[in-house]
């Protein structure tokens, strides 16, 4: 499976242009980077993985690409509407095209806004490169949720986007940025991620690219009850 995912993402390299085959539509979405990112889960055992997205620098929307037996999704998670968009992925010549499938809506009960609202989120500058980012789990400042040291590099692209699994990690990306050297562009290439639960993860962006996406959702949209394995099929 990982060296069908290569496979493709290699190709994908040139794109600049992307179609999507939808008539009519009723919400837009511009992606304006791709992003190639390596996960190394440390602890408690070793595993490895690529993680392949567009991402709009300004609204924060991913578009997550996943690929199962030479097939390929892409998933956007609409946050205002605790719903899930489902579209097939197909690759002619040196362009994708996207076309949607259903989406996901989501119990509205379970939106976690408040989750994690009584920690305390505190910045550290190790230097003008590398920040370490800790939410406490109250003000005590004795226990940690999770803990993080992250690395920046100064780049002609700008994405200060945390990957770590936290509700609050916009509420990070905002805080490190005031820190930062507002005459610069930065981008986040490393991230070394310690969970509470003991887990530990290294994750590295290994490419970042300029593109021009534009996906649409349709008017009517599809509402399909949630399963993974289902996004693969026909």
């Amino acid at each position: 499976m990982e060296e069908d995912k290569n496979i493709f993402m290699r190709k994908l390299i040139p794109l600049f242009l992307i179609f999507t085959f939808i008539n009519i539509f009723s919400q837009e979405y511009h992606f304006d980077y791709f992003i190639k990112q390596k996960n190394v889960r440390v602890k408690p055992d070793r595993q490895e993985w690529i993680t392949d997205a567009f991402y709009d620098s300004s609204t924060k929307s991913t578009l997550l690409l996943h690929i199962s037996n030479k097939k390929v999704i892409g998933t956007i998670y609409q946050k205002d509407k605790n719903m899930r968009h489902v579209f097939k992925v197909f690759q002619r010549g040196d362009q994708l095209n996207f076309t949607y499938k259903y989406s996901n809506q989501f119990d509205v009960n379970k939106r976690n806004e408040d989750y994690n609202k009584a920690n305390v989120i505190k910045i550290e500058k190790i230097d003008s490169l590398n920040y370490k980012i800790v939410a406490f789990k109250n003000s005590h400042l004795k226990k940690k949720q999770l803990s993080m040291v992250v690395t920046l590099e100064q780049s002609d692209s700008d994405y200060i986007n945390l990957s770590a699994d936290y509700n609050r990690t916009d509420e990070m990306g905002e805080m490190l940025k005031e820190l930062l050297k507002p005459d610069f562009k930065y981008i986040v290439k490393r991230e070394r991620i310690e969970y509470s639960s003991g887990y530990l993860f290294d994750n590295f962006i290994t490419d970042i690219q300029k593109v021009d996406l534009i996906l649409k959702i349709p008017e009517k949209i599809i509402f399909k009850e949630y399963n993974y394995w289902s996004d693969f099929e026909e």
